[in-house]
């Protein structure tokens, strides 16, 4: 069974062919090793948040809904190069990629503006078109 330094060794492996200096980089992630995979590589964070549980937990409320928001418009104005999306959700792991579909603005803007660039059972790769 992977753990998560697995995990975290196959982004960077991934990311250290694909970023170059000065790219913005966004994690997709609740706990498997995508900000280390980052910080390996030395890639700049898109945005403050890196984690992304709290757009999934599946209570819709203000403070939720403000945090995705904010999130979405950072994300915007930000335009990383690279996404990272592990299959790693919480509070319900058995979701993994599918949880992004609880944000329809995180869906829509991957699919306007980012096509896969690597994919395996554990992470995408999303690089921008």
């Amino acid at each position: 069974m992977e753990n998560n330094r697995d995990i975290s060794k196959d982004i960077y492996a991934d990311l250290k062919d694909i970023i170059k200096p000065g790219d913005k980089v966004q994690a997709l992630d609740h706990n498997s090793g995508a900000v280390h995979a980052m910080l390996k590589a030395k890639a700049i964070s898109a945005t403050p948040f890196l984690r992304d549980f709290h757009f999934y937990t599946g209570t819709q409320n203000y403070y939720t809904q403000r945090l995705e928001d904010d999130f979405i418009r950072r994300i915007s104005n930000e335009k990383p190069r690279v996404i990272i999306l592990t299959d790693d959700s919480w509070p319900d792991k058995s979701r993994g990629f599918d949880r992004i579909k609880d944000s329809p603005a995180l869906v829509n803007l991957l699919e306007e503006n980012y096509s896969i660039e690597k994919e395996n059972l554990r992470h995408r790769i999303y690089i921008k078109k």
